[in-house]
């Protein structure tokens, strides 16, 4: 059986949803981002053209099937998908919030412009706890 609680980004890419949708994302390994980081931008900025994007922590032990750990990292909200000094200074942010990230993932997203809502973290479970027609992210 597929483990549907990886870290975050993937639980959003897992999800199949009827009433809300979860905004375009890409989904980042530290250790490729720091390897790569000139293509790495070139992909979130093709990818986001001209949007706002949020860059959030998809930490291993940040959402799994028994714990939430929502709110313990961090997500950036309405950085400019051009930006690269603020998106390189988000992404060294979340770095450092965890020991040995290279492993680890974090994902850059469409910020819709409710960032209410964009803060929501997978947490909200079951899924009926949430508001309808919204974006979960």
């Amino acid at each position: 059986m597929k483990k549907f609680f990886n870290n975050k980004a993937q639980t959003l890419i897992n999800l199949k949803l009827k009433k809300a949708k979860i905004p375009k994302l890409q989904k980042i390994k530290f250790k490729d981002y720091f390897r790569n980081q000139k293509n790495i931008l070139k992909l979130i900025s093709n990818s986001f053209k001209n949007e706002k994007i949020a860059i959030r922590s998809s930490f291993n032990n940040e959402d799994t099937n028994k714990t939430s750990n929502a709110g313990k990292f961090e997500s950036y909200l309405n950085i400019k998908s051009i930006d690269y000094k603020n998106i390189i200074s988000k992404i060294n942010r979340l770095s450092k919030l965890k020991k040995n990230s290279l492993n680890e993932y974090f994902f850059v997203q469409n910020c819709d412009g409710d960032t209410e809502w964009q803060a929501l973290h997978v947490a909200c479970w079951p899924l009926s706890t949430c508001r309808q027609q919204r974006c979960v992210g």
